[in-house]
């Protein structure tokens, strides 16, 4: 890899960390850090959709990592761009099948999504 596709992968493994951390306990301090992570995670994925190559790859390497979090987001943004799709696909079933319940439940409705079975403009 790159020295700018390792710095990507770093940052949105460093960054979905944050996001998950922060989510499972609901403080002031923790929503706000919560909210700042998110933010720079999507400049981040926009910055990296712009050359479709470099987003197959930082995916891919994202797809493999050890942490479930950061695979359950790199395979949603996976179906988002159409790349991927196998892989992603298996990724979120399992998932949706393990015990962490919201990790289950976000990854049970992306499969929704892509499935046509749920609106993805308003999926509650």
């Amino acid at each position: 890899m790159s020295k700018d596709l390792n710095k990507f992968v770093d940052e949105y493994i460093a960054l979905c960390g944050q996001l998950c951390q922060k989510a499972e306990n609901y403080t002031r301090e923790n929503v706000v850090t919560h909210n700042r992570a998110v933010k720079k995670l999507n400049s981040l994925k926009e910055r990296a959709h712009v050359d479709r190559d470099f987003a197959e790859k930082m995916y891919h390497a994202l797809l493999t990592h050890n942490d479930m979090y950061v695979r359950q987001d790199a395979a949603t943004e996976c179906l988002f761009l159409n790349i991927h799709i196998a892989t992603s696909l298996e990724i979120l079933k399992k998932i949706s099948r393990g015990k962490e319940r919201m990790a289950a439940m976000g990854a049970k409705r992306t499969l929704l999504i892509w499935e046509g079975k749920l609106d993805p403009k308003n999926p509650f």
